[in-house]
């Protein structure tokens, strides 16, 4: 995510440089050129130019109803899409092939629970971390797509409060905190 705004606030830059005049010219001393900080650059942007606007994250079309946001795992931002309800944590990632903007998704439970995960008609390979209700770490499996059954169960060693999967290698091996901002 912050690499995206490092792309646009370059971009930005950019196309202020190549106007007549260098960098950002001005031709009225009222018009003074306005400095945007976003958290990856400073740019000074010449006046007139609106400011950018957001970019939307895009999501995988079964998921577009979902409610999604941002977690913190050991301090690294995520853009997760969010199963809160049975419905949704019974479909998870499943039929799914590309996460599109998404960084995974976290599985919310409303009291601590203990069953396990699986992979059943999930066509990308995930890892999965479990958490407890303090976003402690209990434990995590890599988990492979399952076409035939029985699938195998990923059935962590303790309860759990959330579950968050990402993509195959895209999780810490051992992760410590996650901030969830849900309690």
């Amino acid at each position: 995510m912050r690499f995206l705004f490092a792309v646009v606030a370059m971009l930005v830059l950019l196309a202020a440089c190549s106007e007549p005049g260098g960098e950002g010219a001005t031709t009225s001393a009222a018009a003074a050129p306005t400095t945007t900080t976003t958290p990856a650059a400073t740019t000074t942007v010449p006046p007139g130019t609106p400011p950018t606007a957001p970019i939307a994250l895009r999501l995988p079309p079964p998921l577009e109803e979902w409610g999604a946001g941002y977690v913190e795992l050991d301090g690294r931002e995520l853009y997760v899409a969010i199963a809160d309800t049975m419905e949704k944590r019974r479909q998870g990632l499943m039929e799914i092939d590309d996460l599109l903007d998404l960084d995974g998704m976290l599985f919310v439970f409303d009291g601590d629970t203990s069953g396990g995960f699986w992979m059943k008609n999930t066509l990308i390979p995930l890892d999965i971390a479990y958490f407890d209700v303090d976003g402690r770490f209990v434990d995590g499996f890599v988990m492979e797509p399952c076409t035939a059954d029985p699938c195998p169960i990923y059935t962590p060693d303790g309860d759990y409060r959330f579950a968050l999967e990402m993509a195959a290698g895209t999780m810490p091996q051992n992760p410590l905190q996650l901030e969830t901002g849900i309690r």
